[in-house]
This record gives structure tokens, C-alpha cells and sequence, in this order.
């Protein structure tokens, strides 16, 4: 898979809370370690957020921390 693809894929997903078990079920062909390495580099990007092990878009945990 290339990079934008696979960013797209998991920026999808990540719509609602992920875990990194269901994330690496839905990214075929991408193993857990890489799955992970490519979240990291993600939340560094600020793209993703993770929080008690669920992975969500930036924009949407931001929304999530004002609602409350």
C-alpha cells in the first residue's frame, strides 16, 4: 500500500475511536509494528490523537474535549 492510501484508510477509521488491534485487522498487508510506527508518525503530524489506546482524528478529539 503507499502512504497516502494508507493514511486515507486509517484516517477513515479513525472517524470513531480505533483500537490498534482494529486498525491492523482493516489494513491488510500491514503488520501491527508497522501499523503502529505509521500512527505515531501520524500523531505527530497532529492528525491523530490516542487516548487510553484508541486512536481518533485531531479535529474530532479536540471537539470531544470542548463538548464536555
Amino acid at each position: 500500500m503507499n502512504e497516502t492510501f494508507t493514511e486515507s484508510i486509517i484516517l477513515s477509521a479513525c472517524i470513531r475511536p480505533r483500537t490498534l488491534n482494529y486498525l491492523t485487522q482493516h489494513l491488510h498487508g500491514l503488520d501491527p509494528i508497522s501499523t503502529l510506527a505509521f500512527l505515531k508518525e501520524m500523531e505527530t503530524r497532529e492528525l491523530l490523537r490516542c487516548n487510553d489506546g484508541l486512536w481518533l482524528i485531531e479535529e474530532n478529539a479536540k471537539k470531544e474535549i470542548s463538548e464536555v
